[in-house]
């Protein structure tokens, strides 16, 4: 379950893959006002519409609790309007423990239109205080949205990690709420984490910078401390988990995120060439290094476009610009994480 933002590039990525392995990632969207000022729901509706989802898709969306307008349940129930009224997908509600009253209302009328169940997403601190506060607070939303456990996926989210953490501390205290929460029969269970960093400073023009998925680790130490296999992956792909936009496209130089088993390569290069022409001499250098997979652009639609421009063989002759990197990027990790969790078990 891939945590998103509800931007365009994510949009484009997650098009570009099969049905059945849009089903695999099961999308959760995070939509929240725009810091520029945009209508986020407007744009979401649109991109979904434009780019993604025949009828019947099921999607997550969540709209956090903000203190700018519109509210949670305002932007939940237009969203929920706008998909009935184009046949688009069907949605499956977002709570939290933090949810307003109006929130849970709004989610109950999603349910009985949708009939596709609701999704608690909880962090690990919503477990700490104890087990006996934990569930009586669990029993309540589940009854202010009038749904049954295990009509429920759950998420449980560790948050941001990053290589200042204590991630000893933090998987003892994921492991201990995930003993606990899988006593009860959720229809899922997910683990989520962030490890991909905000920014990048100090990076070295076209000298690759690796970032352990710390993500992808924690959820393997828990799963196997708890010994259940069939407890969910999910990540933030390839955003910080608190961050709400990308920097202004036009002043990003050429770069690249790239999936590599238990790490991301970073790929940032100067300018040198015009345009954007540097990000082929970026993709040429990739597909020839030991990060290019032995599936090559086979491996995913980015992976086939990356492919295209290091031969400098794009129809439209151009290297793309911020949002084709990204979304590039996104379909290479959503396609790695597929693979390695058929193959490996492990994402």
């Amino acid at each position: 379950m891939p945590i998103l933002k509800g931007k365009e590039w994510e949009f484009l990525a997650l098009s570009k893959h099969s049905p059945s392995e849009r089903v695999a990632l099961s999308a959760l969207f995070e939509v929240a006002p725009d810091p520029i000022g945009q209508d986020p729901i407007g744009t979401f509706c649109l991109h979904l519409s434009k780019r993604l989802l025949e009828p019947g898709t099921v999607i997550a969306v969540d709209c956090p609790e903000l203190e700018a307008p519109p509210s949670a349940a305002a932007r939940v129930s237009r969203i929920a309007a706008v998909c009935s009224e184009a046949d688009m997908p069907f949605l499956v509600p977002v709570v939290r423990f933090s949810s307003a009253a109006k929130t849970f209302t709004a989610a109950r009328e999603i349910i009985e239109r949708h009939q596709c169940g609701a999704c608690l997403r909880l962090t690990v601190h919503d477990v700490a205080p104890g087990a006996d506060r934990a569930a009586d607070r669990i029993g309540g939303v589940l009854r202010d949205v009038g749904i049954c456990v295990h009509d429920t996926d759950l998420l449980l989210d560790a948050g941001p990690l990053s290589a200042a953490d204590d991630f000893s501390r933090t998987l003892q205290s994921t492991v201990n709420a995930l003993s606990w929460l899988r006593r009860a029969r959720w229809r899922s269970i997910s683990l989520a984490a962030g490890a991909f960093p905000a920014t990048f400073e100090d990076v070295t023009p076209r000298v690759p910078f690796s970032v352990f998925r710390r993500d992808a680790e924690l959820w393997q130490q828990a799963t196997d401390h708890v010994l259940d296999c069939s407890i969910e992956f999910s990540d933030y792909g390839i955003v910080h988990p608190l961050r709400r936009a990308v920097a202004d496209p036009s002043s990003l130089h050429p770069f690249l995120a790239y999936t590599v088993a238990d790490s991301w390569q970073i790929r940032i290069y100067d300018r040198q060439l015009p345009g954007n022409d540097d990000f082929f001499t970026l993709c040429d250098d990739l597909t020839k290094s030991s990060d290019w997979p032995a599936s090559g652009s086979a491996t995913s639609w980015g992976d086939a476009c990356l492919h295209e421009c290091a031969r400098r063989k794009r129809i439209s002759g151009k290297a793309g610009g911020a949002t084709q990197w990204l979304a590039w990027s996104a379909s290479h990790h959503f396609a790695t994480v597929i693979q390695r969790m058929a193959e490996l078990g492990r994402p």
